[in-house]
């Protein structure tokens, strides 16, 4: 995550994504209680971590597919590539 490593786990039956749950994290409260339930509800809804990230949590969002991709890695199903959000300094537009 943005403030450092987090804890996810994620759990896989029959092929399918059950459930994420969000251990051990440092990330900011207000971002992650925000955030967390957002993108685990895409995706349990998408049974794959290739969802899109939660505005404003960028960084956060990240950690939790690349554990979710990892997981179903292991579990033997093809998981996404993702690819790690670039910092941009505060005052960019876009």
């Amino acid at each position: 995550g943005y403030h450092g490593e987090m804890t996810v786990d994620v759990t896989i039956e029959n092929g399918s994504i059950t459930d994420v749950a969000l251990g051990d994290n440092h990330e900011t409260n207000v971002v992650i209680d925000r955030a967390f339930p957002v993108i685990r509800e895409r995706i349990l809804e998408a049974n794959t971590a290739d969802v899109d990230s939660v505005t404003a949590a960028t960084f956060s969002s990240y950690a939790i597919k690349t554990a979710v991709a990892d997981a179903m890695q292991q579990a033997g199903l093809e998981a996404p590539r993702s690819r790690r959000p670039s910092a941009r300094p505060r005052n960019a537009t876009s």
